[in-house]
């Protein structure tokens, strides 16, 4: 019976034609690419609108972007830095585990952050420990997910020969669009990084920046970075406050809780910016 149903498809398609309707599996394919497409347009076009932003980020920070693997992270803090040692580990989602340490006081560690945050940009820093023997820093970076399309609808199984053809021609259209892009690949894919990067209060440029304020107002510190959240405990510099911390970070932090106990401080900030 089975095979008697088999030998029936090419009747049933037969069928179909004769009666003036298209293959279902060819117009559920057109409908599923002219979806895909039509999302890729309208990211062109919200790029292209930003292409004078994208372009001047790209400048700031050329290394934005870029696919990682731990050869080019290794060659990148030797590039940036010397006396840095630097392990990485790929991540089950493809992206990167870094962990950074050095012998630094916390003054010089500020410094070779807001350095190695230029060469790896596309990092978000989970934790900074700040001490009198050395740094320690770890953060991740995670390669951008290809844009997924939307399921095509289901639709009727039975589609006439006239809206295959008006898929076509709109798949047709929207393909030459789409081909037809004014702003070059490179700012088209790595751009957008490029201004989460100097935007961002998740990424390692405005992390670092923010280590470099609070070692102004600490001899240790150990800083925690979270969604939305950053939380910094240390030992205050002879003669420093907790209060005199504000100064340094209310221009893009709010500052949630703070606390200070025989020499020792607490703060809890919230980033003012979300970043793009």
């Amino acid at each position: 019976m089975i095979r008697a149903m088999r030998s029936l498809v090419p009747f049933a398609a037969a069928a179909l034609t004769l009666a003036g309707c298209a293959d279902p599996s060819e117009v559920q394919a057109l409908r599923a690419k002219k979806i895909a497409l039509e999302g890729e347009r309208a990211a062109q076009q919200q790029i292209a609108a930003d292409a004078a932003l994208y372009k001047d980020a790209l400048r700031k920070v050329p290394e934005a972007g870029m696919p990682f693997d731990p050869q080019e992270v290794t060659a990148r803090v030797t590039k940036a830095t010397t006396g840095v040692a630097v392990s990485v580990e790929r991540t089950a989602s493809g992206g990167v585990d870094v962990s950074l340490s050095g012998p630094a006081a916390p003054a010089r560690a500020a410094v070779t952050l807001e350095q190695l945050a230029q060469y790896l940009p596309d990092v978000s820093l989970r934790s900074v420990s700040l001490r009198a023997d050395g740094f320690t820093a770890k953060g991740t970076a995670e390669n951008p997910a290809p844009a997924t399309a939307p399921a095509a609808r289901e639709g009727s199984s039975i589609v006439p020969f006239t809206e295959a053809r008006k898929l076509r021609e709109e798949v047709a259209a929207l393909e030459k669009e789409v081909a037809q892009v004014k702003v070059g690949a490179d700012v088209v894919r790595r751009g957008p990084a490029a201004l989460r990067a100097l935007q961002s209060p998740d990424a390692f440029r405005q992390q670092a920046a923010l280590v470099q304020k609070l070692v102004a107002l600490s001899t240790t510190a150990e800083i925690t970075f979270e969604p939305g959240k950053v939380t910094a405990r240390g030992e205050l510099l002879p003669g420093r406050k907790v209060l005199d911390g504000l100064p340094l970070v209310k221009s893009d932090y709010d500052v949630q809780s703070m606390s200070e106990n025989a020499g020792r401080f607490e703060l809890k900030l919230q980033p003012r910016a979300t970043g793009r």
